[in-house]
């Protein structure tokens, strides 16, 4: 009988559970609290700047284990758009 193949690994998340962990972080970043970050809103219209767009990049590095595109956050200006684009990635 064929087991179930749990794939536990730290780079694979969620689309849910990769909206919380950027809401929670940006909130973080940015200083606001999370209930204050509409995740279609551009990040930029919260104050974000480059060198805070950089620090949630390496975050983002670390924990799917994977380099992230240099404008992934420029080239997806809110959570929503970035869960996307970050969900549709080649597999490495």
């Amino acid at each position: 009988m064929p087991t179930e193949h749990s794939d536990s690994s730290p780079n694979k998340i969620d689309a849910d559970t990769l909206t919380s962990w950027l809401l929670e972080n940006v909130s973080r970043v940015l200083g606001v609290e999370a209930d204050e970050i509409d995740i279609n809103g551009q990040l930029i219209d919260y104050g974000m700047d480059s060198r805070q767009f950089v620090e949630l990049k390496s975050d983002l590095e670390e924990l799917l284990g994977r380099d992230l595109p240099a404008s992934l956050l420029w080239d997806s200006p809110s959570i929503v758009a970035l869960v996307n684009a970050l969900m549709n990635l080649p597999p490495v």
